[in-house]
């Protein structure tokens, strides 16, 4: 699914489109784009129609889905009343602004919970259908305002809902606020349920949304509310939608676009930002060589960003194991730009086939604690989430997911193999999701749920709000833990404390007899639950730092009582550093099992195991590097390199990448090229099954012929070509498809083979 972003001025002319697809092809793109930026809708059904519609007819006599993105939450101020359908500031003054410094076009931000700014989206959306697009894509829902005005149809909305409360007027820690933030979310939520249910009955096969960043941004967000981030778990669920555009590209991160918490001006966030929205849709990761924070040049040269950086932040994306990459087509850099084209050429033809990343960990995030005020600020709660998740990601190598309160069971049954949830007090869960967490703990055995912090964080009911200091209480998940919650008191510290083993088994002593972390906090508690056994305590005040409870099947929830805060920036996750304990838990959970197959990976290696069986690793470094590749149960099939490579020793070039495919032991199947994307494989030894969404040009790499091939139940045709490890399956369809492929197996029949030779 990588997708070649245009819109009809650049792409309008015959010339134009003939040399669109031709880069298309050449730089192995797959997915024709176009854009609908906010211009007025007279233009739209005016002397755009046409050039729209030339592009979707091309794209469809290249038997290719022909894609659109329409601009959902900015509209152009074609008519003056059109603005009742905006968003307003609290002293309701619209936002109006040039989107286009100088060219006197007025745009404005709608307003999710209006009917009219609906009806104008869905409009858009109807006309692009009518041209013929079959997919769509709805771009960046954010909120631009902390409190809307009362001209903002949200405040007639929230006085519906809520006409016990007072109508907040300023940001404060008050349930009036903190309610008004939560039905922004559900409003926001809901607007594009809407959209894609109505996409889907207009015609459009796949609907994806472009959501706002997950990693805290400062571009086009009021500094005052981080609650404009959208809730990204509850949009990836939604049943209409197909696919997520991850929005963050390189020049965000150059031009220090992120709030500086540590590390943000790196291109390793493209990693984090990307495995933050893998949560079971596909997902396209949004690239671009040029900058587009600097005035454009005539030269062109100037716009493009360093190629080392590029190359970093593109390698970096690619390891988060996305369905897909973009590039802008923009004239601007054309012909200057061949270093960075020839690194999309390599990398694109391996997205599709991955089916997203898949990990035993998961940390979970919730949006609740992005909207609170006190006792701090959204920045500070989200750096200690990110110091953690940061660690183990970057220091330890370990690929974590991000789950999301909300929708947590959603994000438990699509990664069924994920083993250890990891909570936070500032982000907290419901008491319902944690019900489901007791569950899911019982349900199967060795299961784990580690809750890291020592302050009293956030309750996720806004009723028990800290507005009076004298409600603080400890999160509601806490009672995992065996807590009793009235026991909880938090303890400032001084830099460091000496923990102590104090447990039975010797073989929870995971972290030795005695170690000294560096803490700003641990907490005073008191366990109710008799299966809970201390594991280490603070040597000068006896108080339990560590223990875990026993659920009784083999699954533990496990309580780290140390405070995240006062880690600096970029601080090496030592033995000595606050999170080292959790990431020790993880590495010695990982010991028994097939994960990780990449141990021992050098400074700057990223990589992950994906839903398909394929490893991918990525050196984001200068150097020529190396991982150690553990004994698998199958072989290892590197696909670049397209030869058998035995575990052990693997040398990765500097910045390169490796895509390298377990294969079951016995298996003919060793990979497929040229897919939109994959959501499962299976194998069994007498047939393959691939769910997915097949190009035309698919092709199956075997070590035997097929005996049978069948899409969807109904046989098919299929060619064969001898290649030097096999055979290629060449699947005849008359157009791209979707659904599910099966692929019978038989022994080798060489004398019956009629294709001729060829390789792939």
């Amino acid at each position: 699914m990588n997708i070649l972003p245009t819109d009809p001025w650049r792409s309008g002319t015959t010339e134009e489109i003939e040399r669109y697809f031709e880069d298309l092809r050449r730089w192995n793109f797959d997915i024709p784009y176009s854009a609908f930026y906010a211009f007025p809708h007279e233009t739209l059904i005016g002397e755009a129609k046409e050039k729209y519609k030339a592009f979707a007819d091309r794209a469809r006599a290249e038997r290719l889905p022909a894609c659109v993105q329409i601009q959902s939450t900015v509209g152009y101020l074609d008519t003056p009343d059109l603005i009742e359908a905006g968003q307003y500031h609290l002293d309701n003054t619209p936002i109006v602004y040039e989107h286009y410094h100088g060219k006197g076009a007025k745009n404005f931000f709608g307003s999710f919970a209006s009917e009219r700014w609906f009806e104008y989206v869905m409009n858009v959306a109807r006309t692009l259908r009518e041209y013929g697009y079959d997919w769509v894509v709805f771009e960046e829902p954010m909120y631009r305002v902390d409190i809307p005005g009362t001209k903002d149809a949200f405040y007639k909305l929230f006085r519906e809902r809520y006409p016990e409360l007072e109508y907040p007027t300023r940001r404060d820690e008050s349930l009036s606020y903190l309610t008004l933030q939560a039905l922004k979310m559900d409003v926001l939520v809901d607007f594009y349920r809407r959209c894609c249910l109505e996409a889907k009955r207009m015609g459009y096969s796949k609907v994806g949304i472009m959501p706002w960043f997950f990693t805290p941004t400062y571009e086009n967000t009021p500094m005052e509310s981080w609650a404009t981030c959208c809730d990204l778990g509850r949009l990836t669920f939604l049943d209409d939608l197909d696919f997520i555009v991850v929005r963050m590209q390189p020049d965000n991160v150059w031009a220090e676009a992120m709030v500086s918490s540590g590390g943000e001006s790196l291109p390793r966030l493209a990693y984090l930002e990307n495995l933050s929205q893998a949560l079971g849709k596909p997902t396209i990761a949004v690239n671009n060589p040029t900058n587009e924070h600097v005035s454009h040049s005539q030269e062109g040269t100037k716009d493009l960003l360093d190629y080392g950086y590029f190359t970093r932040y593109t390698l970096a994306a690619l390891a988060a194991a996305p369905s897909g990459m973009s590039r802008h087509w923009y004239g601007k850099n054309y012909d200057q730009d061949e270093r960075h084209m020839d690194l999309y050429t390599e990398c694109n033809p391996f997205f599709g086939r991955f089916g997203g990343p898949v990990s035993p960990f998961a940390m979970v995030f919730s949006h609740r604690g992005t909207v609170r005020v006190m006792p701090r600020p959204w920045l500070e709660t989200w750096r200690s989430f990110s110091t953690l998740l940061q660690g183990v990601l970057f220091e330890h190598r370990l690929p974590c997911l991000t789950f999301f309160a909300d929708s947590l069971q959603s994000c438990i049954e699509r990664h069924p193999e994920v083993q250890t949830l990891i909570l936070t007090p500032y982000f907290p869960i419901s008491r319902s999701e944690t019900a489901l967490l007791e569950s899911w703990l019982s349900d199967k055995p060795g299961r784990s749920v580690v809750y890291v912090g020592s302050d009293y964080g956030y309750t996720y009911d806004f009723e028990t709000s800290i507005y009076h200091w004298a409600a603080r209480t400890p999160p509601e998940m806490i009672s995992l833990c065996g807590i009793d919650p009235s026991s909880y008191s938090p303890l400032r510290r001084d830099d460091r404390i000496s923990l102590d083993f104090v447990g039975k088994c010797p073989g929870d002593a995971f972290l030795g007899e005695s170690l000294t972390v560096k803490t700003s906090g641990t907490a005073k508690v008191a366990f109710t639950d008799e299966r809970v056994q201390v594991l280490y305590r603070d040597r000068q005040t006896e108080t339990p730092v560590i223990a875990k409870r026993e659920i009784g099947n083999g699954s533990h929830v496990w309580y780290f009582g140390l405070s995240l805060d006062g880690i600096e920036a970029g601080e090496s996750i030592s033995p000595a550093c606050a999170p080292f304990p959790v990431i020790s838990l993880l590495r010695k959970q990982t010991a028994p099992s097939e994960f990780p197959l990449v141990v021992d990976a050098q400074p700057g290696i990223l990589w992950n195991q994906t839903r398909s069986g394929f490893l991918v690793i990525s050196n984001t470094t200068e150097e020529d590097s190396s991982v150690v590749l553990k004994k698998a149960n199958g072989d290892y099939w590197d696909c670049r390199q397209e030869c058998w490579v035995g575990p052990g020793c693997y040398e990765i070039g500097k910045l390169s990448f490796s895509v390298i495919r377990v294969v079951p032991y016995g298996s003919p199947f060793l990979d497929i090229l040229n897919v939109f994307s994959i959501e499962s494989i299976q194998e069994i030894p007498e047939k393959l099954t691939i769910k997915g969404c097949f190009r035309q040009d698919l092709c199956i790499v075997s070590t035997s012929p097929p005996e049978k091939v069948m899409l969807n139940s109904v046989p098919l045709d299929w060619d064969v070509e001898s290649i030097e490890v096999g055979w290629g399956i060449l699947p005849v369809f008359d157009d791209h498809c979707e659904g599910l492929l099966e692929v019978f197996w038989s022994e080798p029949r060489i004398a019956e083979l009629s294709s001729e030779v060829g390789n792939l």
